[in-house]
Formats: structure tokens, C-alpha cells, sequence
């Protein structure tokens, strides 16, 4: 489209410029004028009328969306969506509170198979401080009474 202006525009300009020399060796000035005026009125509604299917071709290919472009669209409603709901969280997780610290009376003990079990993984393993949320010093205690529940056979070393 942008083509078809310039040939345009180049075109009104030469017939002006012919128009102009031939009328100014035959007419007068004033009739120059007129003819210069006529045809550039003549290349204003061509440059118009081109620039107008222009802008009439970009609505329509606007509005024909690609199949890339409506998964971006619906993936970003979608985050929104996520992203209100989310808003209250103020802090990514729990604070995990020591239950030896928080309540004195649960002693760590060997023998108490069922309060062992709960430090252990369905495989035997100690599961970390940072997913049980002892203290140090309750975990070591923890993990050494593990190993002696193991020991005297009280607690498997693997799942069975």
C-alpha cells in the first residue's frame, strides 16, 4: 500500500509540474495557480483514499488473532486469576516450632516407638530438621535415640 502513495504522490507531481509549464507558456498565472490547486486536490483524496484502506485492513487482521496469541491471552488470565488469590499470602511458609521446646513434658525416648516413627521416613531414613522443624539440639537427641531404637531392634533400619 505504502507503494501504491509514493507512485501516487510521484505522479500528481509530474502532472502538476506539466500542468504548471504548459499553462504558465499559454494562460496566465492565475490559471496556473488553479490548475496546481485542482491537482493537487486530486492527489490529497488519492493519498486519503489509499491511506484509508490501510486503516481499514488493520482492524480486520486485528481482530483474526493467531492460535500463539490466544494462548498468551488466556495464560495471562489465568495468572491473574492466580495472582489474586494469592495476594493474601504474606509469607512463603509456616514457622516450624520445636514440639520438645514448645511442650516440656514429650521427652525424647527409645522406647516410644510411635514418637520415633513420626522423625522417619516410610523408607527408615531420619527425615531433617527443616521438614520436622526441631531445634539442633532436639535433633541430635532425636536421631540418637532413633539409632538405639534401631539398634535394639525396637525401630526397622529399612521398610520391610
Amino acid at each position: 500500500m505504502s507503494e501504491e502513495i509514493t507512485d501516487i504522490k510521484e505522479e500528481t507531481e509530474a502532472v502538476v509540474e506539466t500542468a504548471a509549464e504548459e499553462t504558465v507558456a499559454e494562460e496566465t498565472v492565475a490559471e496556473a495557480e488553479e490548475t496546481a490547486a485542482v491537482a493537487e486536490e486530486t492527489a490529497t483524496e488519492a493519498v486519503t483514499e489509499a491511506s484509508e484502506e490501510v486503516v481499514s485492513e488493520k482492524p480486520a487482521s486485528s481482530e483474526e488473532k493467531s492460535p500463539i496469541e490466544e494462548k498468551v491471552e488466556e495464560r495471562d488470565e489465568k495468572q491473574a486469576v492466580y495472582d489474586k488469590e494469592r495476594m493474601p499470602r504474606v509469607s512463603k511458609f509456616k514457622k516450624k516450632v520445636c514440639r520438645f521446646c514448645n511442650d516440656s513434658k514429650v521427652t525424647i525416648n527409645y522406647k516410644d516407638k510411635d514418637m520415633l516413627e513420626d522423625f522417619i521416613t516410610d523408607r527408615g531414613k531420619i527425615l531433617p530438621r527443616r521438614v520436622t522443624g526441631t531445634c539442633a539440639k532436639h535433633q541430635r537427641d532425636v536421631a540418637r535415640e532413633i539409632k538405639r531404637g534401631r539398634a535394639i531392634a525396637i525401630i526397622p533400619f529399612v521398610e520391610q
